[in-house]
């Protein structure tokens, strides 16, 4: 099922304005831009790669689909992370490279056991950055 605004607004029965959304997106990104390039622990016991498709509208207010990559670890005392999401216009094996590359650029060293539903290269990707990890 598709979710547009205008659903919500009859909903809801209140119009955000884009100059609210700009508003409160200025606000937000920079607390994103700290999140995703803070550093990562060294090891993690276990981590989990998949990727969720949502249909967006592009630059061309075209209905489109985007999948985010989540990156999730489980570090050795048992604490649960999001490492990082990742936006591309489909799967693929470089960008599953690009997003290992990111966390490992961020201080993850070792990852133990990789779990995966074999995303398009991800396998490959997980061994070429991290070889000694178990996929």
């Amino acid at each position: 099922m598709d979710v547009h605004m205008d659903d919500h607004e009859r909903s809801l029965g209140n119009r955000v304005s884009a100059e609210t959304i700009s508003s409160i997106t200025d606000r937000v990104l920079p607390e994103i831009q700290v999140w995703r390039s803070r550093p990562l622990e060294s090891v993690y016991a276990i981590v989990w790669t998949d990727a969720i498709h949502y249909k967006v509208m592009d630059e061309k207010n075209r209905p489109v689909t985007r999948a985010i990559y989540n990156i999730i670890g489980i570090n050795p005392d048992g604490h649960k992370d999001l490492l990082g999401m990742y936006i591309s216009k489909s799967e693929g094996a470089n960008f599953g490279l690009s997003c290992l590359s990111d966390i490992q650029s961020r201080g993850v060293k070792d990852i133990l056991i990789a779990c995966t539903d074999n995303l398009t290269g991800f396998s490959d990707a997980i061994r070429s950055v991290f070889p000694e990890t178990t996929v």
